[in-house]
């Protein structure tokens, strides 16, 4: 019986955490002497240029794969091996999804040949090279998705979106399309096929095994349920064609897919409600799956993120270009 006299919440994790190896087929590999360390850089991110007074939407580029290296030689004469590298923004359109279905490297990074070599460098180094992209959202002005049959639907049967904000301004600047959760599976199906082609080993996802979006197309209503399996359809595909699987924030039920999480919360977000909080999930993970909080060098109070890693077992995460 959990809920005895003596249940806490630590046994009522290590029980949750037992019923999910059984069902999952999970593993408890350990917490290992030499733990890993999760990164992330940025290679490019879009950018709004001018040529002959012409506007246009180009790129910026941050981190090639040569700097990349470069940064790898620095942690590995410090003493930092398995490192865990998702690198984003590799790909046409930066941080934006503009097309998966054609798996295109930039140029101005080191194209795809640059790519592999940095691949063979982590691989080196006793770590992995996870190549990061979001699926469930697309730019409207992307070519390679058609947002009239592919997008989900609103309740009015408008396009379902989501914006990006300006951050000084709070405005809203791009608009995206939400990909509907009965074409998600067909649309990995795609992203696989062209990365495989490029000979792409680890992927990193940072939408597909965290988020969750209902279609109410008249045609075909999908809700929240349905597009949560949908969504591990996807990622059960996605774990059958590549050798690690990288996740951000992941719910519960994608932990089975993944080798590595990243910014999962490692305490609560203080709502007036919640008086204390305790490490339910991260009991739950720890020996299962390696895990990290948010970027070390993006948090307000690193002092106290130091602290909850070192409580929870996490490792250190950051996010660089």
């Amino acid at each position: 019986v959990i809920l005895d006299e003596e249940a806490s919440y630590s046994r009522m994790a290590a029980c949750y955490k037992k019923y999910l190896m059984q069902r999952d087929g999970l593993e408890l590999k350990g917490v290992s002497q030499t733990p890993e360390f999760q990164l992330e850089l940025i290679g490019s991110v879009a950018k709004t240029k001018s040529f002959l007074g012409f506007q246009y939407e180009g790129i910026q580029k941050l981190t090639t794969f040569d700097q990349a290296a470069e940064i790898l030689k620095l942690y590995e004469e410090a003493g930092v091996d398995h490192i865990q590298l998702q690198f984003s923004g590799a790909l046409k359109g930066g941080l934006d999804n503009y097309s998966v279905k054609k798996t295109k490297f930039l140029s101005e990074l080191g194209g795809a040949k640059g790519y592999k070599k940095l691949a063979q460098t982590l691989t080196d180094m006793g770590g992995h090279l996870y190549l990061a992209n979001a699926l469930m959202s697309v730019p409207q002005d992307s070519g390679d998705f058609n947002r009239y049959t592919e997008s989900a639907k609103t309740i009015d049967q408008s396009m379902a979106k989501v914006f990006s904000y300006n951050l000084v301004t709070l405005e809203k600047e791009k608009l995206s399309a939400i990909v509907s959760p009965g074409y998600l599976p067909s649309y990995m199906d795609a992203y696989l096929a062209s990365a495989g082609k490029k000979g792409v080993e680890n992927l990193a996802f940072v939408d597909v095994g965290s988020k969750v979006y209902a279609d109410y197309n008249n045609n075909l209503v999908i809700n929240r349920q349905t597009a949560k399996r949908n969504a591990l359809t996807a990622l059960e595909k996605a774990a059958g064609k590549t050798e690690n699987l990288m996740l951000t924030s992941a719910y519960m039920d994608s932990v089975r897919y993944a080798n590595s999480l990243v910014e999962m919360p490692l305490y609560s977000n203080q709502q007036a409600l919640i008086s204390r909080t305790v490490p339910f999930m991260e009991i739950v993970l720890s020996g299962i799956v390696p895990y990290s909080g948010e970027a070390y060098n993006e948090v307000d109070d690193q002092a106290y993120l130091r602290l909850k890693m070192v409580e929870t077992g996490a490792v250190p995460y950051f996010s660089l270009f």
